[in-house]
């Protein structure tokens, strides 16, 4: 079986990286400074889990990048079977079991209409088994989530939105994750990752017409409860619901899926970073029964995708 744990690189070598039409040391790399993607943020990325040297979901993600590039613009991309073969040379040359691939496109220099394309690859580092087994602590965020922003629901190299997020979970007690809702205080999403409640022991997701990026590890959560018989639905759910649903989990590519135990909340009205947090214990105080559940099935799925380490 998949094990989080287990090494992803045979040994240390200086790493390949894939830029527009050829295959470079870091050290080679050239992106110009007048590259949009550096000035202004205007491109797409995909995070991409190999298992045993395989893309998990690769078509998945590609889709979304493609459908995402269309949409600010960005035409010329290279075929699924083009990138595939990209990352397959990747793996090999970088000598990698698991790992962590970042396919990133910017709509190139002002006045060109050629992309810059990059790929990298690199060893698979995972979130410490220790979370897995006990749950992790994340923080309600003081921001709130636009239906209306343009960005709302692709995924963009403009970032910074996101990077607030974090910074706001870690300098909280060093939490794993913020989780923000909307103006109406309807849970939407964390800053990498969706969000799962069981309430009333049906899973359930904030639904895509909320400003959230539907993520392929939630698309596939959601397939795995279908076809294991377990209740799912993509709904809208308050903050108050959230905090008294009997389990919590997130998921994420890197992440699979995180269950959750407690969650920080400011309080209300005065939601500032002065503000005493409130600690709010989810179910048991334990990874439930239905995430722990999912956590099996879903490394299952990874297996059957991904093939058994040989």
């Amino acid at each position: 079986m998949f094990k989080r744990q287990i090494n992803s690189v045979k040994k240390e070598s200086k790493l390949t990286f894939f830029l527009n039409d050829e295959f470079v040391f870091e050290d080679d790399l050239f992106i110009s400074p007048l590259d949009r993607g550096f000035q202004f943020g205007d491109g797409v990325f995909e995070t991409i889990k190999a298992v045993n040297s395989v893309p998990f979901r690769l078509p998945q993600h590609y889709e979304r990048m493609i459908s995402t590039a269309k949409f600010l613009d960005i035409i010329e991309v290279l075929s699924l079977e083009k990138v595939a073969n990209v990352i397959s040379e990747l793996i090999k040359r970088n000598d990698l079991i698991n790992a962590q691939i970042r396919l990133t496109i910017s709509s190139g220099k002002e006045g060109s209409s050629s992309p810059t394309f990059l790929v990298s690859a690199k060893p698979f580092k995972p979130y410490p088994e220790k979370l897995y087994q006990d749950g992790a602590i994340i923080i309600n965020s003081k921001y709130r989530k636009c239906e209306l922003t343009p960005a709302a629901r692709i995924k963009t190299t403009s970032y910074e939105e996101n990077l607030i997020l974090r910074r706001e979970a870690k300098k909280s007690l060093d939490c794993l994750e913020s989780v923000v809702c909307n103006h109406d205080n309807f849970i939407c999403e964390g800053s990498f990752s969706n969000v799962f409640a069981i309430i009333d022991g049906k899973v359930v997701t904030p639904d895509d017409d909320l400003p959230i990026l539907p993520g392929v590890t939630r698309q596939t959560v959601i397939e795995i409860c279908k076809e294991n018989a377990i209740e799912v639905m993509e709904d809208r759910f308050f903050l108050e619901d959230f905090l008294s649903a009997e389990e919590v989990f997130l998921s994420s590519t890197l992440m699979d899926i995180m269950p959750v135990i407690k969650v920080l909340t400011y309080p209300e009205p005065d939601r500032t970073s002065g503000s005493v947090l409130k600690i709010n214990v989810i179910g048991t105080g334990k990874p439930g029964p239905i995430t722990t559940k999912l956590m099996k099935l879903f490394e299952q799925k990874i297996n059957v995708e991904c093939g058994h380490k040989k």
